[in-house]
Formats: C-alpha cells, sequence, structure tokens
C-alpha cells in the first residue's frame, strides 16, 4: 500500500469504498489523506477502519471540494476547525451524527452550495431532535430519510430543495425568495 501512496502525488480525486466484509488499516488512510493533503478536491469514502478515523477530526484537507462520507459516524466537529476551507459539496449517507454537528460542519465550510443528508441517524440526548442549519450561501439541499423532530433552515440564496420520506414535527425554511427548485416526496410536517 505505501508504495500506491507514494506514487499518486498528482492525485485530485480519491474513493475509496470497501465493502462491510473487509476493513482497512486506518493508518493507509491517513497517511493518503496526508499526502494528498495540498491537491486532492474530491474524497468519497465509505470504509471500515482499525481504528475508527474521524474523518473530519484527522484530515487537514484545505482544498478539498467534494467530500462524500457514507457508513460513518461522526463524533465531532470542533467549530474552530479550518480544514474545509474550499469544501462546495458535502455529502453525509447513512451516517450517525449528533443533533448539533451539521450546523458545526456548515459553519466550518465557508464555500458550502450544495448539502445531501441521506439516510441520517441523528443523535440526541434530549426527546426532541433538531436540525438547524444556517448558511447565506447554500445553494442546494437533498434530504431523505433524516429521522428528526425539526428541521430549520437559514439559507439566504437557496436555489433548489428536495426533501423525501421525511416525518416531522415542524418544519421551517427562511430564505430571500431565491428558491427555482422545491422536490417534496412522501414527507409529513404535523
Amino acid at each position: 500500500m505505501r508504495s500506491i501512496i507514494f506514487q499518486t502525488e498528482g492525485l485530485q480525486c480519491l474513493s475509496i469504498h470497501v465493502d462491510s466484509a473487509h476493513e482497512f488499516a486506518a493508518a493507509s488512510i491517513i497517511a493518503w489523506l496526508m499526502h494528498t493533503r495540498e491537491i486532492l478536491r474530491s474524497f468519497s469514502y465509505n470504509v471500515g477502519t482499525i481504528p475508527y478515523v474521524n474523518v473530519p477530526e484527522k484530515c487537514c484537507l484545505q482544498n478539498l471540494e467534494a467530500l462524500d462520507l457514507n457508513h460513518k459516524s461522526i463524533i465531532r466537529v470542533a467549530p474552530s476547525y479550518q480544514r474545509f476551507t474550499c469544501l462546495k459539496s458535502l455529502s453525509l449517507r447513512h451516517v450517525s451524527i449528533s443533533s448539533l454537528n451539521p450546523s458545526l460542519f456548515i459553519a466550518v465550510c465557508p464555500r458550502i452550495e450544495s448539502l445531501t443528508l441521506d439516510a441520517i441517524e441523528i443523535l440526541t440526548s434530549g426527546s426532541q431532535s433538531l436540525i438547524e442549519l444556517s448558511s447565506p450561501i447554500l445553494k442546494c439541499i437533498f434530504a431523505k430519510l433524516v429521522v428528526v423532530d425539526k428541521i430549520i433552515l437559514m439559507a439566504d440564496n437557496l436555489e433548489s430543495l428536495h426533501l423525501s420520506v421525511l416525518n416531522l414535527n415542524f418544519f421551517e425554511l427562511i430564505s430571500k425568495n431565491t428558491l427555482k427548485h422545491l422536490k417534496i416526496k412522501d414527507v409529513k410536517v404535523h
């Protein structure tokens, strides 16, 4: 593996997907990301590692523009991180995350334009789970199978909103009349 990593100095797109029956050494993932951190633009990650790798915490990928995390847990996102200053697209699929972390993730991504939340498990200590997202430049949001009670979106430049298979007690959108595309499928708001 080490020889492959050192031969990827020009790598701009990295996709690592390994089925659930196999695991990858965490050191290899971290080494690959550290070796390509200056040039990597797109990273898609669906790998079981020993030990677990919290990509947002461990990896400083300053030029990354697209991040796709699948079947992972995001234990924490510190608000002081400046690790994703160029990130424009964030996709979280089948990810466990605390209710505070999506908004913190958006806060550490000052250029984010597209957000996908697909089959997200929101971990909460209270009786009501809430996702509150605020971004002046977010243009596209896709939310599907997110088990949460309340969603509050504050997105001044939101152009596309796609909500699918949601059962909510409360939904609020605060924007500046920029919405051009709205798709709602199997959504219940009580």
